[in-house]
């Protein structure tokens, strides 16, 4: 009787050591999902970003040259993109390491810049490409967070 008694009380502890593992694990892969989803995300929306700045730099801005103004109602998309530049951007500074949302800042107070310098004047593209220049790099400053943090091997290729 003793025996079947410590079988079952063992079978029991295996069994409640097991499910707790199970989802100390299953949170953790969850977190990591998240993460990586947020990484990509942001990944996306700084794609847009760019490309609404790079069109709204190369019109003409007549009206209240060099004044501040939110510089996304300039582009028929420039809203969107910033709505979705800003919802990653949220989600990097809540799943993200902090090195990673740190990085994130960066590029995003680079962006605000970039959006005052493109709808103070219009710009070729060689002066545009020196005034993107510290946006760019703050971009591949956070590819390399994103891949030290998802422990990814690094590399020298940039855009």
């Amino acid at each position: 009787m003793m025996t079947a008694l410590v079988a079952a009380f063992a079978g029991m502890f295996g069994i409640a050591i097991g499910r707790f593992w199970d989802t100390r694990a299953e949170s953790a892969r969850w977190r990591r999902d998240q993460r990586a989803t947020s990484y990509l995300r942001i990944a996306e929306a700084y794609w847009e970003i760019l490309r609404e700045l790079d069109a709204i730099a190369g019109t003409q801005n007549t009206q209240g040259l060099g004044e501040p103004r939110n510089w996304a109602l300039l582009s028929p998309n420039g809203m969107a993109a910033l709505d979705r530049w800003n919802s990653a951007l949220m989600s990097v500074l809540v799943y993200g390491s902090p090195r990673v949302a740190g990085a994130a800042k960066n590029v995003d107070d680079c962006v605000d810049e970039c959006g005052m310098k493109a709808s103070s004047a219009q710009h070729d593209w060689e002066s545009w490409a020196t005034e993107t220049s510290p946006l760019k790099k703050s971009f591949q400053d956070l590819l390399a967070a994103i891949r030290g943090d998802l422990k990814l091997q690094s590399h020298s290729l940039s855009f």
